[in-house]
């Protein structure tokens, strides 16, 4: 079974020949704990510095959405989906709290939950690996746009330890252990270890929440591995992933 979130999309066409499924190597899997700063910048009219109005949201969210083929009915969703408004704490006001987060977790969250499952389901037994992360470490820099939440691509300032000299003194030592631990994982994986255990075979989308193990980068360095994405996450957290895995799942995927 091939699915078209897994293929890459080049000029508006999905590549299909060769998709993700197929390819035995070892793969890492994540995102940051708050992806919402990206999806509240797409959910606002920057002429105004107001929330969209919910009919451009709506289509903002959809053609998104339509891109990335998470969801099998971006047309209508999230509105015909109980499960993800009640999830959410949706409302009809899009520029609400829920429509950031969910429009974040499916542009980046979910996809790589979906991508890891999907690929450690597809993988003969003992050929390649795939590991699951959730990145939570924060911008401790005084300018951050997100005020010290682990938002999109923090990770990357972390690894390359960006601009250290910038960081209030009290919080640099925290940062340092979050860089030398992020550092000491990417190169264990770069040179062909085990960064963490692998995603267990038989993880399914069906049951997401229950699916790992799952490393979760904390602050100070403290990262640790947990058993499933409920106990990573929390199950709040893992409930709305879920209800969104429904979604994308049933049924015969898009073409």
């Amino acid at each position: 079974m091939e699915f078209d979130v897994l293929h890459p999309l080049i000029d508006g066409q999905y590549v299909l020949d060769k998709p993700l499924e197929q390819e035995i190597v070892p793969t890492l899997f994540g995102a940051a704990a708050y992806e919402d700063d990206i999806a509240q910048f797409l959910l606002t009219d920057m002429k105004t510095s107001q929330p969209r109005s919910v009919a451009e949201a709506l289509a903002k969210f959809r053609r998104l959405l339509s891109s990335n083929c998470v969801v099998r009915a971006p047309e209508s969703f999230p509105l015909d989906e109980a499960a993800v408004l009640d999830a959410y704490g949706l409302t009809s006001t899009v520029g609400s709290p829920g429509w950031s987060e969910l429009l974040g977790h499916c542009m980046f969250n979910i996809p790589t939950i979906y991508a890891a499952l999907v690929t450690s389901e597809s993988l003969p037994r003992g050929q390649g690996s795939v590991w699951l992360y959730h990145y939570a470490v924060k911008n401790f820099y005084p300018a951050s746009h997100a005020g010290q939440a682990a938002h999109h691509g923090v990770n990357d300032m972390v690894l390359f330890n960006v601009a250290p000299d910038s960081i209030a003194e009290e919080l640099r030592e925290s940062w340092r252990a979050s860089v030398r631990q992020t550092q000491d994982i990417w190169l264990t994986f770069v040179n062909g270890d085990s960064p963490w255990d692998p995603v267990r075979p038989g993880a399914s989308v069906h049951d997401s929440e229950g699916a790992g193990p799952v490393f979760v980068f904390h602050d100070g360095g403290r990262g640790i591995q947990y058993a499933n994405l409920r106990d990573a996450v929390g199950p709040v957290t893992a409930r709305k992933y879920a209800s969104v895995l429904a979604a994308a799942s049933a049924g015969e995927p898009p073409r």
